[in-house]
This record gives C-alpha cells, structure tokens and sequence, in this order.
C-alpha cells in the first residue's frame, strides 16, 4: 500500500483497492459419478461441505442429471453451481475446472443465500471422458470481491519519520514496546 499522507495538508483521505489475495481453490471430489448421472429422481443434487473464503460461506451444488422438460436442466447435462451461505450481498468471481473443460464467471452480485452457476457444464458424454477412475473432480477458484478501501485523518505530524528510524528508536530505548528483546 502506498503512503497514507504526504505531510503537506491539514486532512488527508486514502480511496485504494485492498491486497489482492489468489482466489482460494477448493476441490470436491464425487465417486462412482456415472451411476449419479443415472438417477431417474427429480433433480438430484450433490452438496460438498461448506468452505469459506475471506470469512464467507459457500458450497458447491452438482446437478449430476436434468429433467426432460426443463429448459435450465436439460436432459443429459451436468450442472456445476457455487452457493452462497450468507445473509450479506456479496461481489464473487469464481473459475470451475472438471479437468480440461474451464468456465467462469466475473464480479456476480451475489444476493442472500444465493446461487449461480452453469446448468450445462459438460453433456454426459463429455463427462464421462473426464471421470478419473469414475469419480467426478470439480475445482472451484472462487474470490470475494473487496469493495475500495477509504481511509481519513486529520493533523500534520511535527514530521515525518521512516519507518527504520521508529524501529531502531524502539530498539534502543526499550520503551513502548509489546515485547522485550534479550539478547
């Protein structure tokens, strides 16, 4: 993060974006998938265990079989969701991967308890190829998307001090300190 005040106003304001952070990646691993893609069931979802990313919940949702009728869940397709276990509106971006097949999504405003995904990840054919000793790997990348970041003060300090010089002061004058070194 840059400098917070340059010493030159009375008030001074920061507007900047947060560290960015590598989106967390979580894995579920389903076996014996192609006998799921069979089930004559409504529409049978898969759940994993619930994962949290910057201090918010979500699941995976695997639709593993549409209906016939069904405009969203089609027939002979697999449906790959993120869920989101949270009460607040959030901004998500979030890659899935079943082997080579990618698709993603950007900055969706996630709502309440929310859900989205694709409903036509892979046909079963295209499933079955990928299956590795006939179990389903989904790959989720998944980021909350931080908001900007404002940060405000007033005042001039008498000067400006580095930050090398307020540790060596630390240092010798062992006061004011959270710790003790013994050498």
């Amino acid at each position: 993060m840059p400098p917070l005040y340059s010493g030159s106003a009375d008030e001074w304001c920061y507007l900047g974006s947060p560290s960015k952070d590598p989106p967390f990646s979580f894995e579920f691993i389903i076996d014996n998938f192609e006998a799921e893609m069979h089930h004559t069931k409504a529409i049978n979802k898969l759940e994993s265990c619930e994962f949290s990313v910057k201090g918010f919940k979500f699941h995976i949702l695997v639709v593993p079989e549409g209906l016939k009728n069904d405009d969203i869940y089609k027939k002979g397709h697999v449906g790959i969701f993120l869920a989101s276990d949270n009460d607040k509106e959030l901004n998500v971006t979030c890659n899935f991967t079943i082997a080579d097949k990618v698709s993603k999504f950007t900055d969706v405003q996630f709502k309440s308890m929310y859900v989205w995904g694709f409903a036509r990840f892979l046909t079963h054919g295209q499933c079955k190829e990928k299956l590795i000793n006939g179990s389903l790997t989904v790959k989720a990348e998944v980021d909350v998307v931080d908001e900007k970041v404002m940060i405000q003060g007033k005042g001039k300090p008498s000067s400006l001090v580095s930050e090398s010089s307020v540790s060596a002061k630390i240092f010798m004058d062992m006061e004011f300190t959270d710790f003790k070194i013994i050498c």
